[in-house]
């Protein structure tokens, strides 16, 4: 422990002591008959005194060293998705009983962190094996974002090894060894499954569109199966299928017609007299929307360039769009039938196109390019100097204007996007699809957003390079991401903007275990958000039962919680409280997620690896105690020891009181005896 001070406050603090008590003792009179000894000790106690007093003026530091010992960390990921419970209930309880014995065997050695996980992590929640949706590589991931530099004894990771969102690979950039806990049944089981019903997003009135169906038959050679197809809650196809192999799988196509506008149900189901284990994924519901009208796209360009190849050829063959080509140089025409306008390149006129889109409230995608001058309404850019940066894509996580699954996919192995070397600012309320890597250094800086600025609702895709992208495409599966990435950006934009000056975040689709939160904007007329307003979200189900919201007002905006909802189809309105103008309609779906009724056979194969690959071994559930004996003898907990400063004031201390108090008392008794008082 040491006292921590100026030399100033200390040299003060001595003379102002030293003056006063010569003062008080050797110039008063009073004093002069008493003893040198005894005037020797009351002068030192004064001294003391004052000194005290006047130096915890100055507000001296104490500091006390303080040792410290930090347990090793054992992390313990449990997966807590419902494929745990849906074979054998019982084996839900089996993971609830090995994770309490690590706790508790393992508890005086180590810090034991039980953590679920399903699509992310979920520490401090109980297990109740209702997640839909399994992440092992996510989980892991984060795991190594959440406990960077921390002591790391090892990970245990407790899951059946069914891997149903994110990449199949796992890779660990955890030091520590991974053990592996295998749980469930490897078997093959009797079951018939709806793997999932294809077709497009949208389609239009009176056009025919494709389906397809994937199912799975396990143990059911030689047994009939039936299966029948609804679309819109109306029996509209049904057959017949024999499986040929113990693991059977058919793949069914057929063209359904869309004969009315609105979000419409297509279910499948499947049955047959045998005994199926799992009755949870018989059937399977999916939802098309049905237009009245193909969208106009207005494609503006400089002339043939490899983008603008790439891009046109995204929409070629699509009877979703109707589809026309201009040059910047061009004449701009009326724009007022146009849904959506795709600027490909910068021209000296791109700002005469974009003064006619501003009137008319079009939405318009921009792929920028690399060369020219960007200085208009919607967005400015200052070149630093005449290079451009190859940079990677990174998508934002923080997205939900539609799904980006393809994207994440393919993400790490796309090629790099030229982009002018400067500083980019874009006007409006922004939404970012894609980051910035540069040099593999995640950033913050935007490539892809969307914004909405004066009422345009608008895409910028900063720089060149989208061609190379169709070189990386080598079969259906690896296009069908960019073509899903640009018409669903055209959708995006394609809505007119509401003149009511409300502006509503939400998304097309929801999963039935998804909360539903709502964030609506209102500008006033000179563009400043308010909430002055009450705001009210009257919903409809497809059966024509209807809720009412209020509308939170937090801050300058509007927040609404709707919590679960079940699987269907709602229709929504937006309106003050006096309903007299409505200023929002639309409508959303809710899926029925069941991801982990897909694949109920355990893989404990994937667990075997990840182990192996990590120096860890793989365990069954029941032979939990072997790996706690196992940790036990483990050299890789190691407690760490650290010094810590504690800093905290002198006057704190009640020692100091005391010794004031002490001082001063016996100078009053010696002086009553001596009778100077």
């Amino acid at each position: 422990m040491s006292v921590e001070a100026s030399s100033l406050s200390v040299i003060l603090s001595f003379i102002l002591s030293l003056v006063m008590t010569g003062f008080f003792y050797f110039k008063d009179r009073k004093n002069s008959e008493t003893a040198s000894w005894i005037k020797l000790i009351l002068a030192s106690c004064r001294f003391f005194i004052v000194f005290i007093v006047v130096f915890l003026l100055f507000k001296p530091i104490i500091v006390t060293i303080k040792e410290n010992v930090k347990k090793p960390n054992l992390l313990v990921l449990i997966d807590n998705t419902a494929s745990i419970v849906l074979r054998d209930s019982t084996e839900g309880e089996k993971v609830r009983i090995a994770s309490d014995r690590l706790r508790t065997e393992l508890s005086e050695m180590c810090e034991v962190h039980l953590i679920p996980f399903g699509t992310g992590l979920f520490e401090g929640q109980g297990l109740d094996f209702k997640n839909e949706g399994t992440n092992v590589s996510r989980a892991i991931s984060l795991l190594s974002d959440e406990y960077v530099n921390e002591n790391i004894g090892s990970v245990i990771l407790i899951s059946d090894g069914v891997q149903n969102v994110g990449m199949a690979s796992i890779n660990s950039l955890l030091q520590s060894p991974i053990y592996t806990v295998g749980v469930g049944d490897t078997g093959a089981i009797v079951d018939a499954a709806v793997l999932g019903v294809y077709h497009n997003d949208v389609s239009f009135k009176g056009d025919k569109f494709n389906v397809e169906l994937n199912l799975s038959f396990l143990g059911l050679e030689g047994v009939l199966q039936k299966v029948i197809v609804e679309f819109n809650d109306r029996k509209v196809k049904e057959f017949s299928y024999r499986p040929v192999k113990e693991s059977d799988h058919l793949k069914k196509n057929f063209y359904l017609k869309a004969d009315s506008a609105g979000l419409k149900s297509i279910s499948c189901s499947v049955s047959s007299r045998s005994t199926d284990k799992i009755l949870s994924n018989n059937s399977k519901q999916s939802y098309i929307k049905i237009i009245e009208d193909k969208q106009n796209v207005l494609f503006v360009s400089n002339g043939s360039s490899p983008d603008a190849r790439i891009i046109k050829s995204t929409f070629f063959g699509d009877d979703k769009f109707k589809l026309e080509s201009k040059l910047f140089k061009e004449e701009v025409p009326n724009l007022e039938q146009v849904d959506a306008v795709v600027l490909i390149g910068n021209s000296s006129q791109t700002n005469r196109w974009l003064k006619e889109i501003n009137k008319i409230d079009v939405g318009f995608l921009w792929f920028t390019g690399v060369d020219g001058v960007f200085k208009n309404d919607f967005l400015q850019f200052v070149r630093l100097d005449e290079s451009n940066d190859n940079v990677s894509v990174m998508v934002d996580e923080s997205f939900d204007g539609f799904d980006l699954s393809g994207v994440l996919k393919a993400q790490d192995q796309l090629p790099p996007i030229a982009i002018p070397f400067g500083k980019w600012k874009i006007n409006g309320e922004m939404e970012t699809v894609f980051n910035q890597k540069i040099g593999g250094v995640e950033t913050s800086y935007p490539l892809f957003l969307f914004s909405n600025y004066n009422g345009n609702t608008f895409g910028v895709f900063i720089g060149e390079g989208l061609w190379r992208w169709g070189f990386f495409q080598n079969n259906d599966d690896d296009q069908s991401f960019i073509n899903e990435l640009l018409t669903r950006s055209i959708r995006k934009i394609a809505s007119k903007s509401i003149k009511s000056g409300l502006k509503l975040r939400i998304k097309d689709e929801w999963l039935n275990n998804e909360e539903i939160k709502l964030v609506v904007n209102r500008l006033n007329d000179v563009s400043e958000l308010t909430n002055e307003k009450p705001l009210l979200f009257n919903l409809m189900d497809a059966n024509g039962v209807s809720k009412r919201f209020d509308f939170l007002r937090v801050n300058n905006h509007y927040e609404l919680n709707i919590g679960l909802l079940p699987f269907g189809v709602y229709n929504y309105s937006i309106g003050y409280s006096s309903l007299d103008s409505l200023g929002l309609e639309g409508g959303f779906i809710v899926k029925e997620n069941k991801l982990e009724s897909e694949s109920i056979v355990a893989n404990h194969y994937l667990l075997k690896k990840l182990s192996q690959e990590t120096n860890g071994d793989f365990y069954l559930i029941e032979d939990i105690d072997s790996l706690i004996k196992k940790l036990k003898s483990s050299k890789n907990f190691k407690s760490i020891s650290f010094f810590e400063s504690v800093l905290d004031h002198l006057i704190k201390n009640k020692w100091i009181f005391f010794i004031v108090l002490i001082l001063a008392s016996f100078e009053w008794f010696v002086r009553k005896w001596q009778g100077i008082i």
